[in-house]
């Protein structure tokens, strides 16, 4: 502790010999143990180096001295006829012989004798009964394996002789002998069949699960392992029940919360599995790098005080009779405001730091909660009874038994004067138990359930509604996993999916800044595609079959109506005035293969430039593309566009991101046609036809876009959860679906698993995964899903990149190994094929004929 720099960087060394078998390791991992679990480590950097020889010196050495060999003589091939003892111990042909400890020569033992350590009571009962040693087939004896024989026997080995194996057993403890006991009698050879047919269990066990056990030779009862048996076995292992990794999760899923977060909310101290502690400072209440800055406060008035009040952020704590700094050189200061400092240890007597004026932190013993008649009182106290052993200890592995949880409802006259929902820096409630002392309630995260079979009666509207919108809607989309049991709910808090199918979003100029705002995507309506561009390049006439034209609509007076042929005007006018597209700004239509007709002379004239008055208004042509609404953030990169990187270099503003950054537009103009006086050059339509397709397309300015039609970039939970709030999807009538595996988290199951949220004040979140996977591989009894699921797992065409979840966040991972079976999210994205749409769905929508993605299906025909 002296050495250790607790504010900056400190260097250790270690070093260690390297044998062969180290040398032969092609990774070496260092760990690093022992260390006080309350620091926060940050290891900069690990190297492993090879220690040279000293330096020479710089003089000659002196002659070395001259040493003259004597040839030895050849050793013999035989071993030598006089072993170190004479006696000899040969296994006995049936029961077991004691063993002394000291020099023992043995016999080499045609059946299997094995030499055994016990612990025998002066009953003579043998317990802790571990092999030593062993010799069959007349062969030498040797260590027997495993751990145990290999401490016991660390240094000894065997010298084998003509009459025997000889080894020196060392001393046991007082209670413990060595026995030397054959297992060659027919009772053995009848055992090693029954051991064969474990044998063909354990093989079958070791192909389809992830080890065999015990239990599971001890529970097979199908006889000899044949094909039909082991069918019989995988048919079993299908009918059980699915062992969900997100159920193992959530279920165990128990942290600390004195916030609502986005998942759920904390508990009520007076509901059933409230948590209360008897140490008065939790890791919540240290200091959370740049959040909530939490005071601590020791009151005293020496005059009339005869315990010191402890406060944090301005409410009682906890009394106790003395305080001050472990560090005794430094002053402690009574009834002055010092900030938390790092995280508390959460145990009595464990430390919590405050930070000093010149911003060192320094510590202090964290104190037992505890109160008397004669101290001040905290300021809110609920009792709680401990009936029928209601009060039982929870964690005592995390904080020695200072941790307790009342597993009944509270029925206190102060419960329904709490809030159903606290925040940080709220006051603190106490708990008086029936012994007279106290405990500090310890707020906890609860999860509603919303699985499959028991959907959330409301979408999870009224918890929403409660934590003011920071926890989010529990409701799910109907897919073909739980449709069969979604409900209508009538709720006034209702409240519906997030990522529902129906969602719609007005591709306005309001929503579009939204857009942006949510996913700093940089999302534009295209003006400024001409028909005919500066270079005489033109579209196709309107009137060729098959072909889309766009028409925006102005006021009658704000054009000049085109000439056109009698048959042509004709045919423009109907398909226009008899168009269903209700976009208020432009109309697109497609010219038929037949009915409809033009005049021979303005397909000669190739006409393009056209405007047409209906009654008021007027319909111009214009591009097929005008007013479309496309994300256009890859041209904004320094690498994509050209002037992009010459705008950089001028100082002006990006070509691309100006039109929002600097305009504060909806819109970006195409420079068909730029200003006077314009650096920029007159852009050519072949300009829009090469580069058009590296923008994902939203829709038309002024239509309606679906929320799963919306580029990836720009379907997050964000976006969801505004336009699902602002379209009205909330409310009565809203069908809600539940999820799989969202079940509640089980308190009674202690702190096992922590969530991901803005504030937590823990770390290594990315084992959490693994933990759950190796526990649900030793202990789940479908082996066989399990198992097949591992073993997709491990053949997924997979990219890191694609995969937009960070590994702290679990639930994720766990929730998409259970649909690894049948449903692969990562191949989709990786393949293609996600949101690939139909060849009819293209056409309806955007009148293009268009191939749905074929990449994941010739994948799976391979």
């Amino acid at each position: 502790d002296k050495t250790w720099d607790a504010e900056g960087w400190n260097n250790y060394e270690a070093s260690f010999a390297v044998n062969s078998e180290l040398a032969a390791c092609k990774s070496v991992e260092v760990f690093i143990h022992q260390v006080n679990v309350n620091w926060n480590i940050e290891v900069d950097d690990v190297q492993i180096s090879e220690l040279t020889t000293l330096s020479p010196t710089l003089t000659p050495t002196g002659v070395p001295t001259e040493f003259v060999e004597e040839a030895t003589d050849s050793p013999t091939k035989a071993p030598t006829a006089m072993p170190t003892l004479s006696t000899v111990m040969a296994c006995p042909p049936n029961g077991e012989n004691m063993l002394p400890a000291g020099p023992v020569m043995l016999e080499r033992s045609s059946t299997l004798c094995i030499i055994t350590k016990a612990d025998v009571d002066s009953s003579g009962t043998k317990t802790e009964i571990a092999p030593v040693a062993r010799s069959s087939n007349g062969g030498d004896w040797e260590k027997h394996a495993g751990e145990f024989a290999e401490a016991l026997l660390y240094g000894k080995n065997f010298g084998n002789y003509d009459q025997g194996s000889q080894i020196t057993l060392p001393p046991l403890a007082s209670g413990q002998k060595y026995f030397i006991a054959s297992y060659g009698t027919s009772t053995a050879r009848r055992l090693t069949e029954a051991h064969e047919e474990q044998k063909a269990v354990a093989r079958l066990m070791q192909q389809g699960t992830f080890g065999t056990t015990l239990s599971d030779l001890e529970g097979w009862n199908k006889g000899p392992v044949t094909k039909e048996s082991a069918a019989e076995w995988v048919k079993e292992q299908m009918l059980m029940p699915l062992t969900s990794h997100r159920e193992y999760f959530r279920e165990r899923l128990n942290p600390r919360l004195t916030n609502p977060i986005r998942m759920g909310r904390n508990n009520h101290p007076c509901s059933a599995n409230a948590r209360w502690r008897k140490f008065t400072f939790s890791r919540k209440d240290g200091d959370h790098n740049g959040g909530f800055q939490q005071t601590f406060e020791a009151q005293y008035n020496e005059a009339v005080d005869h315990f010191i009040t402890l406060k944090l952020n301005g409410f009682v704590r906890t009394t106790v009779k003395n305080i001050g700094f472990e560090d005794t050189t430094k002053t402690f200061e009574f009834n002055k405001e010092y900030l938390m400092c790092h995280l508390p240890q959460e145990e009595v007597d464990g430390w919590f730091w405050v930070r000093l004026d010149d911003g060192s932190c320094t510590h202090l013993k964290n104190p037992l909660v505890e109160f008397s008649p004669e101290t001040t009182q905290p300021s809110y106290v609920v009792n709680i009874p401990n009936i029928s052993g209601s009060l039982q200890v929870i964690d005592i592995e995390l904080s020695d038994g200072q941790e307790l949880i009342s597993t009944v409802a509270l029925d206190d006259a102060l419960c329904d004067t709490l809030s159903d929902i606290t925040e940080e820096g709220d006051a603190p409630v106490h708990g008086k138990l029936d012994d007279g002392t106290y405990v500090l309630f310890d707020p906890r995260l609860e999860l509603q359930e919303n699985t499959v079979a028991s959907p959330e009666s409301d979408g999870g509207g009224l918890i929403k509604t409660l934590t003011g919108d920071v926890t989010k809607c529990a409701n799910v989309p109907r897919t073909f996993l739980n449709e069969d049991s979604c409900v209508l709910s009538y709720s006034a808090t209702a409240c519906g999916s997030s990522t529902a199918p129906d969602l719609q979003i007005d591709l306005n100029a309001q929503n579009l800044e939204k857009l942006h705002e949510f996913t700093g995507q940089y999302v534009y309506g295209l003006l400024g595609l001409p028909v005919v561009d500066k270079f005489g390049e033109k579209l196709e006439n309107p009137c060729t079959p098959g072909l889309r034209s766009r028409w925006e609509i102005k006021a009658a007076g704000e054009c000049t109506a085109t000439a056109l042929g009698t048959n042509t005007n004709a045919s423009l006018v109907e398909l226009l005035f008899e168009s269903s597209d209700s976009n208020p700004f432009i109309r697109d239509i497609n010219f038929p293969a037949s009915g409809f007709t033009c005049e021979s002379s303005d397909y000669i004239s190739g006409i393009a430039e056209v405007e047409i008055i209906i009654g008021d208004q007027c319909f111009k042509r214009v591009h097929p593309e005008h007013m479309s609404v496309f994300d256009f953030t890859y041209w904004a990169l320094d690498h994509t566009h050209p002037g992009n990187m010459v705008a950089m270099m001028d100082g002006e503003s990006n070509p691309i991101k100006k039109w929002r950054d600097v305009n504060a537009s909806a819109f970006l103009i195409f420079p068909s046609f730029p200003d006077a006086g314009s650096d920029v050059p007159p852009h050519p339509l072949e300009r829009w036809i090469t580069h058009g397709d590296k923008f994902p397309k939203l829709g038309r300015f002024g239509d309606m876009t679906l929320f799963v039609d919306l580029p990836n970039e720009m379907r997050t939970d964000e976006v969801a959860e505004y336009f699902g709030d602002t379209s009205g999807s909330s409310g009565s009538a809203v069908v809600t679906c539940g999820s799989p595996g969202e079940v509640a988290n089980d308190p009674t199951l202690g702190k096992y698993f922590i969530a991901v949220h803005e504030k937590g004040t823990d770390w290594g979140l990315d084992q959490q995964k693994g933990d759950a996977f190796f526990n649900i591989a030793l202990r789940a009894q479908d082996q066989l899903r399990q198992r097949v699921a591992f073993a997709l797992s491990q053949i997924l065409v997979v990219v890191d990149k694609a995969i937009g979840v960070e590994g702290d966040h679990t639930e994720a991972f766990v929730a998409y190994h259970d649909i690894l079976v049948s449903h692969n999210p990562l191949m989709a994205e990786n393949l293609s094929f996600l949101q690939s749409k139909s060849t009819a769905h293209m056409w309806e929508h955007q009148q293009k004929h268009a191939f749905a993605d074929e990449n994941f299906a010739r994948e799976i025909m391979q």
